[in-house]
């Protein structure tokens, strides 16, 4: 029984070790809509999303709905879906390796009249890390080498409380539950751990480079066999990030070329006249644990002269749940409200919140 028991809790012991060391992705971000970005009804056009969750839904209003995936990544362990390779040595603070992630975008959105159907989907070009790599695979295998010796400390803790492995079932349940719980205390309160060091540095990246592209049709809203093409445009969004974790200030620069067959043409009564714009635009967004402020500015060029200012607040109510709100003057359009006024919700899920390092 003594021998049965002991077996019992090494395969506990084990399991529990091995859990310790994976990456946490509870708290990657939930994807911006691509597709809503490119129909201009979204709380915020300017966005930037290098880690994100597999599966997302984004309401920005009552009247528009988005669902967005994260391709590819479902498989990959720790170090690849950060694009830091699969070993220590592989490890960089510069990658291009996120460019094989690529997310999609689909939504719907209408207004009294007229449906919008858009696809879409970005792809970041490159992540630079706030660390040399030589300091990350620094922080990386010490956190690695540095867990090993807190199940150690847990060792002697237990010998000291003098608790044994029992005779029976019931003895070892309650070595294994203490035992969990000294090695999640020393985890918590050991200064030196490099875990959250680590984590950090993923969290907020110096600089990255995300490029996207979307297409949109255009249809009466009762009527869907009389389609036609709406719009079509590509952007690229570059993001500077003061600071680490969880606190940080995130600086954007954006430029978006678009093709647009949704004007009016008060002649017809159709939508048939095509014009080309060219968007430049900055935004400055805070991050502070649960919320996030920010505001955009984006000036459209070419066949018309336009603007869009906008200020964007969200809280995450848990990891899988945001409330997003956006306020402010939006681009004029015949389709869209040239006063910005939203208020919806982000809930995004992983098929997997922990995955091996390695």
């Amino acid at each position: 029984m003594r021998t049965l028991n002991i077996l019992t809790f090494l395969i506990s012991f084990s399991s529990f070790s091995q859990s310790i060391q994976k990456v946490d992705l509870k708290k990657v971000e939930i994807l911006n809509s691509t597709a809503l970005a490119l129909l201009d009804n979204s709380a915020a056009i300017i966005s930037s999303n290098p880690d994100v969750k597999e599966f997302n839904i984004n309401t920005e209003s009552l009247e528009s709905i988005s669902f967005d995936g994260n391709l590819f990544s479902s498989n990959m362990r720790g170090l690849e879906y950060y694009g830091l390779g699969t070993k220590t040595k592989e490890i960089k603070s510069f990658t291009m390796q996120k460019m094989q992630m690529p997310s999609v975008s689909g939504a719907y959105s209408k207004n009294d009249s007229i449906a919008k159907v858009a696809v879409g989907i970005k792809f970041n070009v490159f992540t630079l890390y706030n660390a040399s790599s030589e300091d990350m695979r620094e922080k990386y295998a010490s956190m690695r080498q540095k867990l090993k010796k807190l199940i150690a400390l847990a060792n002697d803790q237990m010998e000291r409380e003098g608790y044994e492995i029992g005779e029976d079932e019931d003895e070892a349940k309650k070595y294994n539950a203490r035992f969990e719980e000294v090695l999640e205390e020393l985890i918590k309160n050991e200064s030196g751990i490099e875990a959250k060091n680590f984590s950090d540095i993923l969290k907020a990246p110096l600089l990255t480079l995300d490029i996207a592209s979307a297409y949109s049709m255009l249809m009466p809203a009762k009527d869907f066999n009389k389609s036609q093409s709406g719009r079509f445009g590509a952007w690229s969004t570059l993001t500077f990030t003061l600071g680490k974790g969880d606190e940080h200030l995130k600086l954007y620069g954006f430029c978006r070329y678009i093709q647009d067959n949704t004007d009016y043409d008060s002649k017809s009564k159709k939508f048939t006249n095509q014009t080309n714009f060219f968007d430049i635009g900055s935004k400055a967004q805070f991050d502070w644990n649960k919320i996030s402020v920010g505001y955009e500015y984006i000036k459209r060029n070419g066949d018309g002269k336009n603007y869009r200012s906008v200020g964007f607040v969200q809280y995450k109510v848990s990891d899988n749940l945001y409330v997003t709100g956006g306020f402010g003057k939006n681009f004029e359009s015949a389709l869209n409200d040239e006063t910005v006024s939203l208020l919806g919700i982000r809930w995004g899920i992983n098929a997997k919140d922990s995955r091996d390092w390695e």
